[in-house]
């Protein structure tokens, strides 16, 4: 019994944590797939259309998700990164989907991806324009968040390029407080440390960032080459100690995308990327052509031993406990 009672202390615990972002949600790390790691800023399609970020191709996800077993292993998030919209905002100050690559609007690509059961994610920066110079949502931001409730954003990707040190520290806070009076729950994903510590050299308020995020990134973008993980590796190594003790259910490091399915990695460099995030309780965003998953790396993501480690249903009590 008096385990029992432990047990429900720390659940309890948990659910105090949570609360603090007031939107419940990434309890278990994210799992999904994550345009820019393998397409990038995808605009070229006419010259190169095998990188093309489009409508189909995102259509393609889903469709792979819900077919090819992965919606069941746990991938549910289809999340299109930066270079999504025209230049230049409309008439109205909204936001608009690029015409020609996604003709029929966002709204569309959510309901397709919601009638399979997945979920939809976006991208948007705090500053007043994006990391590629697209439009950005500063001095738009409860704009930009009813626009993206409306189209039925489940997860909001929000960089920090182009903005001063000292905007960081509420930009990040604001844009979350207009998400939160659209009552539609949106996984916040921030770059708030990042920012502060490689481009301002200057370190975050973890526990800031905890409060109102649900996941961030600490380290540098991942690129298509086994150096770039070791190199995410070594850092969260390094920073272990200092990290950790924010990681738990709704806040969670993350170390970015995996590169399984780019032809970027060896069969034994597959198995470690996907192990040491499992291990850690990484979020698992795949960046990658689908089609061109191989199957041993079908297989290793599809390995539902090793999805359980990561998305262990007493992570919270794991956390405390250990720390």
């Amino acid at each position: 019994m008096a385990y029992v009672a432990v047990l429900m202390y720390i659940a309890a615990m948990c659910l105090h944590f949570v609360e603090l972002l007031n939107n419940g949600l990434a309890l278990t790390p994210p799992m999904g797939w994550m345009s820019w790691g393998y397409y990038m800023c995808g605009v070229e399609c006419e010259t190169v259309p095998e990188k093309c970020l489009n409508e189909q191709l995102i259509l393609s996800v889903a469709d792979k998700f819900y077919r090819e077993g992965y919606q069941e292993a746990g991938f549910e998030y289809i999340i299109i990164d930066d270079c999504w919209s025209e230049r230049y905002r409309g008439k109205d100050g909204r936001l608009k989907p690029d015409r020609k690559r996604f003709p029929r609007g966002m709204k569309f690509l959510a309901d397709y991806i919601h009638a399979r059961g997945l979920k939809f994610g976006m991208y948007t920066n705090v500053g007043k324009d994006t990391c590629m110079r697209y439009p950005g949502s500063r001095g738009h931001f409860s704009t930009d968040a009813k626009a993206f409730a409306e189209w039925g954003v489940d997860y909001l990707k929000v960089d920090g390029c182009f903005v001063e040190n000292t905007y960081l520290d509420t930009a990040y806070i604001k844009l979350g407080h207009h998400l939160n009076k659209t009552g539609r729950p949106m996984v916040f994903s921030c770059s708030w440390p990042y920012y502060k510590k490689f481009i301002h050299h200057t370190n975050a308020d973890l526990e800031q960032v905890a409060h109102y995020c649900n996941l961030w990134r600490n380290y540098h973008d991942v690129v298509t080459h086994w150096p770039a993980i070791v190199g995410i590796m070594s850092y969260f190594r390094d920073q272990n100690n200092v990290i950790r003790q924010f990681h738990k259910p709704g806040q969670w490091n993350d170390p970015d995308m995996l590169i399984l399915g780019t032809n970027s990695l060896t069969e034994s460099q597959s198995r470690v990327q996907v192990a040491v995030y499992a291990m850690w309780s990484a979020p698992l965003l795949l960046s990658c052509n689908m089609n061109r998953i191989k199957p041993f790396e079908k297989r290793l993501l599809q390995n539902m031993d090793l999805i359980a480690i990561g998305q262990d249903a007493l992570e919270c009590m794991r956390h405390l406990i250990c720390s």
